[in-house]
């Protein structure tokens, strides 16, 4: 306490120059919390690190292909020590990230994909389908792929793949039934698990803001139930809530998604 109460009675030249040292002091502390690992586990390119617990932790790399091992690496102890696994099989491709849904579901992917359903304990090759450079799954089930190939989704855990539907290329989910997924011309809703998606559409309404709603039939459209409705806007901001920055214009307002959340990609 004494030392903010001798730097209000500073000039204000001195006092810049005081709180300029007491934050390099601050900085210098917080960066006492981290290590260097580089060499280790590996001078190759890093692409993906995820942690299926607070212990394992896993590392996709580049592949050194002078070496016997593979492109992923583990550690069991917070990344203290590390192991090369044989992972990809081929032991000479390399790996362009890695993803956890929890605890025991994981993905790595890149020319070749792989899934394990016990924390990285075993890894078990999944379908080819070109160089695969995201992976992502909004459930147990239900992800996304995209590459060389285009954008691919998956309703089984990633054994199987097909086209994702309406070529959407960002989704989200509240829970393993209920997600938004976006394409280029509109919005999509599924309430089965991404088995189905429905098509949402804007359209402003007498406070001039936006309202999310449903195609009935024909030509009829039907708004949402009250409990997903979402309101959004492009400049006042959420009915109820305060102006937003124009990166912020499209946010989640209620749709049994989750307050304050945002669609992931966009």
């Amino acid at each position: 306490m004494n030392l903010f109460l001798n730097l209000i009675r500073l000039q204000s030249g001195e006092r810049i120059k005081w709180l300029a040292l007491l934050l390099l002091v601050l900085t210098a502390a917080a960066g006492a919390q981290w290590s260097t690992q580089s060499p280790l586990p590996t001078y190759l390119d890093v692409r993906g690190v995820d942690a299926p617990t607070a212990q394992r932790v896993f590392v996709a790399t580049n592949d050194n292909p002078f070496d016997d091992g593979g492109a992923l690496f583990e550690s069991a102890d917070g990344g203290a020590s590390w192991v090369q696994r044989e992972v990809p099989f081929s032991l000479a491709s390399p790996l362009n990230g890695i993803f956890f849904f929890d605890s025991n579901l994981g993905w790595t992917f890149g020319n070749n994909n792989y899934r394990t359903i016990d924390g990285g304990t075993t890894w078990e090759e999944i379908p080819f389908l070109g160089s695969t450079y995201f992976m992502k799954f909004y459930s147990a089930s239900f992800g996304l792929a995209t590459g060389n190939f285009g954008r691919y989704v998956s309703r089984d855990g990633g054994l199987n793949w097909e086209p994702s539907p309406q070529n959407m290329f960002a989704f989200d989910f509240a829970d393993s039934q209920t997600g938004l997924g976006i394409a280029d011309s509109a919005i999509y809703r599924t309430i089965d698990g991404g088995t189905t998606f429905t098509q949402v559409h804007f359209r402003r309404d007498e406070s001039g803001c936006f309202s999310l709603l449903r195609r009935g039939s024909g030509d009829r459209r039907q708004q949402l139930p009250a409990l997903h409705r979402r309101r959004c806007h492009l400049e006042r901001g959420c009915a109820g809530q305060r102006p937003q920055p124009p990166d912020r214009r499209l946010r989640r307002c209620g749709a049994g998604l989750g307050p304050g959340r945002q669609l992931s990609g966009l």
